[in-house]
């Protein structure tokens, strides 16, 4: 079904800030930014400026769309509340899409298994599974995995990306199947969130802003330090 739509997507679930903006099928504009600052500092400037350059204001937008994790949880914190902001702020719709997801759209020629990995630490990497046949299917839905439970687990060829295949890079490369994306297609981007979006809207349509809810996985590292001191 083809429809009309301008949607300006946001990724702040890692070390990148990401925003941009897609008319129907045609990418405007993106901005990408992976540096010291946090994302509550550049998140802000990037889509104004973004705007701008555009000659578009948060009214001409028809959908707000953000990547809702798993990831850091202060960034999708900060990404969340930033696209509910503009959401509700010009009264418009919006959509959540996975992170893991939406990176695995930076390849959507590739023939081989996707797996997007977010570094968890501790050895650990948030992932899912992802294949190319007509449209995006979902192999592994997203979920905490070890090093070295993926290692054992992957036979067949992969393709591998984000910051946790990166940090894992010397571990994973024992794994003849796994294959690494290359640096410029290798973390999140607002485009590919502008393009998984735009499926989820043909699929299922948009939603209100209190529809769109991050998804953590698993709790906090604060909280867990937390529920460990109340079982002492």
């Amino acid at each position: 079904m083809e429809i009309k739509v301008k949607i300006l997507a946001i990724d702040t679930s890692c070390t990148v800030a990401t925003a941009a903006v897609m008319d129907d099928n045609k990418l405007l504009g993106e901005y990408y930014i992976d540096d010291k600052l946090t994302h509550s500092q550049k998140l802000m400037p990037m889509i104004d400026a973004l705007l701008k350059e555009l000659n578009l204001a948060a009214k001409d937008i028809d959908v707000f769309a953000v990547s809702t994790g798993p990831g850091s949880f202060t960034g999708l914190r900060i990404g969340i509340a930033t696209a509910k902001g503009l959401a509700s702020g010009s009264g418009k719709a919006m959509v959540g899409v996975s992170t893991l997801k939406a990176m695995a759209y930076r390849h959507p020629m590739c023939s081989y298994d996707i797996m997007p990995m977010i570094d968890a630490r501790n050895a650990q990497v948030f992932c899912g599974k992802y294949k190319f046949e007509n449209g995006c299917r979902t192999l592994l839905e997203p979920q905490v995995k070890n090093i070295d439970d993926i290692i054992n687990e992957i036979t067949t060829p992969t393709l591998v990306m984000g910051d946790g295949a990166i940090k894992n890079m010397p571990a994973l490369a024992a794994n003849k199947n796994i294959l690494f994306a290359p640096p410029h297609l290798n973390m999140p981007s607002a485009a590919s969130v502008c393009t998984a979006a735009m499926d989820e809207i043909r699929k299922n349509g948009a939603k209100t802003p209190d529809d769109v809810n991050a998804v953590y996985i698993r709790k906090s590292q604060a909280e867990q330090e937390k529920e460990r001191m109340n079982e002492k």
